[in-house]
């Protein structure tokens, strides 16, 4: 049973601004990102990776008009992850990740890959997430780039990479979870292209990268329910997706910028019955983190989105993160939310998130 809870959002805010200069921290918030950490030797061939995150939030939702409004609060474990990493050749590995998230019926496997790697390229089949955006951010909550572009399949993915490892670039391919046509089920026709490269120096260093979907459709944002509700006649036509991306690092702050959108505009029917065009899903994402001591750092959040299902039309957010030890983070969220009046009953939108995480 859920305890919901009225808090003045100027309470909230206050309360926010006041901890988000005192306490931070500064690692991305997802376990398969969480402060890249070597992890544990379980051998000489075994090493492990674990995350832990424990959430609570006060959220509140203002409707439309005299609607009123929608407040929730919780306590969840939010995450719950290991993977193992088996190496005993020099050029091949076995990856495999176990997921719990607050929501899930049971333990999933996340990821379940074998990589070979060779001089300037690598060949990696079995589970993953082919590399449609970058997804990078300093928040607790995943920004709407995430929600719109994270596709998880089983597929074949062929890379190469510079000497310097300044070049990237890979090509994967997976049957999607969304047919084309009648007689769909068994063919190999979505793909997702992925190109980055980058640079350093003494006072830091810049990333930039490119990437393609052949079909937006088969994303984790579902944009058009087929995945779920597949049409008996399969897709007539398909619609891409392509994203941009750009990191920079440098010592006093670090800025990470995304924007992931559709190739064309389209409705839903349309791509079964070629009714007229509709919406041309969009999502962008900008974050500014600047660490305030050896141990703490802020983060500011400003993010949007276009013809995406109910999200908000932008957002914008701050983070206090706070490093208690080389394993341990507590991190302190504030959200505020605008929504499209002509597409959601929402007016606005705020929540705040706690998180204490644990990660080797």
């Amino acid at each position: 049973m859920k305890l919901k809870l009225q808090i003045p959002m100027i309470t909230i805010f206050i309360l926010a601004t006041m901890l988000f200069f005192q306490t931070a921290g500064f690692s991305a918030p997802k376990c398969r990102v969480f402060n890249d950490p070597d992890g544990i030797d379980l051998g000489e061939n075994v090493s492990m990776n674990s995350c832990v995150e424990v959430e609570g939030y006060l959220s509140k939702v203002d409707l439309q008009g005299d609607l009123g409004s929608l407040n929730e609060s919780d306590i969840v474990l939010a995450t719950a992850y290991t993977a193992f990493t088996l190496q005993y050749e020099d050029h091949i590995e076995a990856f495999m990740a176990f997921l719990w998230e607050d929501g899930s019926d049971a333990v999933a496997i996340d990821e379940g890959t074998i990589t070979y790697s060779g001089n300037g390229y690598w060949v990696t089949g079995g589970l993953m997430y082919p590399p449609f955006g970058n997804l990078n951010s300093w928040f607790v909550s995943d920004p709407m780039v995430v929600e719109l572009a994270e596709t998880q399949a089983t597929g074949l993915q062929l890379g190469l990479v510079s000497s310097d490892d300044s070049f990237q670039a890979s090509l994967t391919a997976f049957n999607g979870g969304v047919e084309k046509g009648t007689d769909d089920k068994t063919q190999i026709n979505d793909f997702v292209l992925a190109i980055s490269g980058s640079s350093s120096s003494e006072s830091g260093s810049f990333t930039a990268g490119a990437s393609y979907i052949s079909d937006i459709s088969e994303t984790g944002g579902d944009i058009t329910g087929y995945q779920e509700a597949p049409p008996p006649t399969g897709l007539s036509k398909t619609v891409g997706g392509w994203g941009l991306f750009a990191d920079i690092e440098q010592e006093n702050f670090s800025i990470t910028m995304e924007y992931i959108t559709s190739a064309s505009s389209f409705s839903v029917l349309d791509l079964v019955d070629n009714n007229d065009n509709a919406m041309k899903p969009a999502t962008w994402n900008l974050e500014i983190m600047i660490p305030v001591k050896e141990k703490q750092a802020i983060a500011l959040r400003y993010e949007g989105s276009q013809d995406f299902m109910d999200m908000p039309s932008s957002q914008f957010g701050i983070v206090s993160r706070w490093l208690l030890g080389e394993h341990a983070m507590f991190s302190l969220e504030y959200i505020y939310g605008r929504f499209d009046s002509s597409s959601s009953e929402a007016n606005s939108s705020h929540t705040m998130t706690g998180q204490l995480a644990f990660q080797v």
